[in-house]
């Protein structure tokens, strides 16, 4: 194998085409006569891997068209010749394509078809997947030379990696017609060449009425071929929406089909539990069910399981955006036993549920089916738990179906093979379990933006800030300064004394450090002039000193909360006070103060105009 093939295996095996894509139109410019939209585009679990590509209206509505098979009503904003460059008419529009993309992202056929992909990510899907695995058939061809192509069959599938093409046998005419896939491997692949090679080999050796065997199945290192025999009345798809097999598989799902009834309900379910019961124990987990994997004889009654290999090469299941949002299942039986309920909701409402769960009011269900599908697509039963293979087939909804078989089920698996299958499943399981967690905590994390910024959020800040500014302004001691506290003093006469922390929001700390305070120490009070609520801090009341007023100026200066007051004094005579100690002893702490909220109030409520006018005697005038 050259290295050319080797680059180009490793890059598809982590390709996940099922994983939701999340589109925004952040804005249009005008581009010579037309309007071109930005679209920022982003996986769903890696939103920091994002990009951004321009579309105009027209890749809209080819969009549009393209998806509008067979009577889908998806709503594109309507056409304007003239004045389509307006602003308030582009912005309008903006809107409307906006909502045609989230539309097309519901439903889970368009939004995993390939028109869809390759229109949000041009880079990520410009290969032609047709002819890539029509290059890889023809070597298929090359060996095989008694087939021969019949009909490529495009589009029957929802799966645009995978390819299929109706074929027959040269030298057998009354064999009949066969269909044959082409399959690259997905993300969850982990078997190696030899691994893989001896797990077709075994079903190919299937026996068993409701599985269909493979003709022939074979790897080249670069994908799996398969081939099996043409049902010409289709899939239980086909059966339920009255499609031909070689229809569009977005025409098939189009419109609702007609509900089954009861009876085939029974008998087409209690047929592929045997089957998946019969595959998980002999290793093989059947993940990938639903009405187009289901093969149905109208002439027999009975339906086949098609599609097996599906689950040796790791590729996601349809349903894989649904079990991200469901932690519950977590085990590739609960993934089964959930795809089996989404096929059961189509057979008894004839259409397709796009959603995780199941409607809780759902009145189209038949009430015998109803019990077994809350087991299976409720948030009730499934926080329960959901029920095995086996536990489904004991309900009482198949448990009274008989169960005959003309030859005894057959499959030899070697033991070394079923551990391999075991340690691939294992792998499988961890890497579901391990997106499942971090959409869960991107999702915590969203809403917990949203939270913080939202509308009431914001009212309920405000209000917090307005009643704590409230308290400040009359004086209350709880709300202005939650967490005072003083540093402890240093040797020296000037001590430093820094604000506590101001709490303005319940999540947001904002540290406020004013300029030091030069504080003088009177020989009779050896503590600052500070006060403080908290337990360990000292409230001493400063001398009172009459104001005397001075020729050439103002007696005193003040400032706002959180600077210094000065008084300008005559110096004391040396002999009315003793010099200060170069070294004072550490005082003691002495009890809290309770005098704070006083001396708050004084300084916040300081008015000017409660200030007696000064007499100045003027002297500065010349003595004649």
């Amino acid at each position: 194998m050259s290295a050319t093939i080797l680059e180009k295996q490793d890059k598809r095996l982590y390709a996940d085409d099922t994983m939701p894509l999340c589109p925004t139109i952040v804005q249009y410019r005008s581009v010579g006569s037309h309007v071109e939209y930005e679209i920022r585009v982003h996986k769903l679990l890696t939103p920091e891997n994002e990009w951004t590509v321009q579309h105009r209206y027209n890749d809209f509505a080819a969009l549009h068209q393209a998806l509008c098979v067979g009577g889908v009503s998806l709503p594109l904003p309507p056409k304007k010749v003239f004045g389509n460059t307006e602003r308030q008419f582009v912005q309008e529009r903006q809107t409307g394509l906006q909502n045609l993309l989230d539309e097309i992202l519901k439903i889970q056929l368009l939004g995993t078809s390939l028109e869809t992909r390759r229109f949000l990510d041009p880079h990520g899907y410009s290969e032609n997947f047709y002819e890539s695995a029509l290059r890889n058939v023809s070597m298929f061809f090359r060996s095989e030379p008694n087939w021969q192509v019949v009909e490529p069959l495009r589009n029957i599938g929802w799966r645009f990696r995978k390819q299929y093409y109706l074929i027959t046998n040269k030298t057998d005419s009354r064999g009949g017609k066969h269909i044959l896939s082409w399959c690259e491997p997905g993300p969850d692949f982990s078997l190696s060449e030899r691994e893989l090679e001896a797990a077709l080999k075994v079903l190919g050796d299937i026996r068993h009425p409701h599985i269909m065997p493979t003709v022939t199945a074979s790897s080249n290192g670069v994908g799996v071929m398969t081939v099996r025999q043409f049902c010409v009345t289709g899939s239980l798809r086909d059966l339920i929406h009255g499609s031909r097999p070689q229809g569009h598989v977005i025409q098939k799902c189009s419109s609702p089909g007609r509900p089954l009834d009861v009876g085939t309900i029974k008998r087409y379910g209690r047929q592929v539990l045997d089957a998946l019961a019969f595959l998980q124990d002999k290793g093989f987990v059947m993940g990938h069910v639903h009405a187009g994997n289901v093969l149905v004889d109208k002439s027999q009654h009975i339906c086949k399981l098609v599609d097996i290999e599906n689950s040796l090469l790791g590729v996601p299941t349809m349903h894989r955006a649904h079990l991200l949002e469901i932690r519950k299942i977590y085990t590739h039986e609960a993934e089964t036993a959930y795809c089996f309920g989404h096929m059961l909701y189509e057979m008894s409402t004839g259409r397709s549920l796009n959603t995780a769960l199941m409607d809780e009011q759902c009145i189209s269900v038949p009430p015998a089916v109803l019990p077994v599908l809350d087991s299976l697509l409720s948030a009730k039963g499934i926080k329960a738990g959901l029920p095995t293979i086996a536990d489904l087939s004991s309900t009482p909804l198949f448990s009274d179906v008989a169960v005959s078989y003309i030859e005894k089920p057959s499959m030899k698996v070697p033991s070394k093979l079923k551990e391999v299958l075991k340690g691939h499943v294992e792998k499988a399981e961890m890497r579901l379990h391990d997106q499942q967690r971090r959409l869960a905590q991107k999702r915590r994390l969203s809403r917990a933006q949203d939270s913080v910024m939202s509308e009431d959020e914001k009212k309920k800040r405000k209000k917090k800030l307005k009643k704590q500014m409230k308290s400040v302004d009359e004086g209350g001691e709880a709300e202005a300064y939650p967490t005072t506290a003083i540093l402890p003093r240093s040797n020296t006469t000037i001590g430093t004394v820094l604000a506590p922390n101001f709490h303005i929001f319940p999540y947001l700390t904002i540290n406020i450090c004013p300029p030091p305070i030069l504080l003088q120490i009177y020989p009779f009070s050896p503590t600052p002039l500070w006060c403080s609520s908290t337990p360990g801090a000292t409230s001493v009341k400063a001398p009172k000193q009459k104001s005397t007023s001075q020729p050439n100026g103002p007696s005193s200066s003040t400032t706002a909360t959180g600077t210094t007051t000065t008084t300008k004094q005559k110096a004391k005579s040396p002999s009315s006070a003793p010099p200060p100690q170069s070294q004072p002893a550490a005082p003691q702490p002495p009890p809290a103060s309770t005098e704070r909220g006083s001396l708050l109030t004084s300084i916040h409520g300081f008015n000017k105009g409660k200030l007696k006018r000064a007499e100045t005697n003027d002297r500065s005038a010349p003595k004649v």
